[in-house]
C-alpha cells in the first residue's frame, strides 16, 4: 500500500467525511463532485484568500483525490456497511448469563466491535 492511500484511509478513520466537506450528497455523480471541488477551490485558493484558508483548501483536495479513487470509495462503503451491522448485531455474546455476571460488559461489548472492525479492514487492505 502507498504512503498516499494510508493517509487517506487514516484521515477517513479519523472521521474525515469527504462528502460534508465538498457539501454533496452521498450519490453524487462524478460530475457533481467535479463541480463542487471546482467551486471550492476557487474560494478556498491561497494566492486567492491568502493563507488562513490553507487548511480548507487543503482539505477540499484530500476529499476530492478520496472520491475520484475507486478503491477508497469502496473502502468507504465497507467500513459504512461493517459499522451498520454492527450497530445492528446488539449486544456482546461473549459472556453467558445476565448483564450483571459479565466482568466489565461494557469495555468487551467495544472490545468486540473494535476487533470485527478491525479485521474487517485488515481483510479488506489485503485485497488491494
Amino acid at each position: 500500500m502507498n504512503s498516499q492511500r494510508a493517509y487517506f484511509i487514516n484521515k477517513l478513520n479519523e472521521g474525515f467525511d469527504p462528502y460534508a466537506t465538498l457539501n454533496i450528497p452521498k450519490n453524487s455523480s462524478a460530475r457533481n463532485i467535479k463541480i463542487a471541488y471546482t467551486s471550492l477551490c476557487l474560494k478556498h485558493h491561497p494566492n486567492k484568500s491568502g493563507n488562513r484558508c490553507a487548511n480548507a483548501f487543503k482539505n477540499v483536495n484530500d476529499a476530492y483525490a478520496i472520491l475520484t479513487d475507486s478503491s477508497l470509495i469502496n473502502y468507504i462503503k465497507f467500513t459504512q456497511s461493517s459499522s451498520r451491522a454492527e450497530a445492528n448485531a446488539g449486544p456482546s455474546r461473549r459472556f453467558a448469563g445476565n448483564a450483571d455476571s459479565r466482568p466489565n460488559s461494557t469495555n468487551s461489548q467495544l472490545d468486540d466491535a473494535f476487533w470485527k472492525r478491525y479485521w474487517a479492514v485488515k481483510d479488506f487492505l489485503k485485497k488491494y
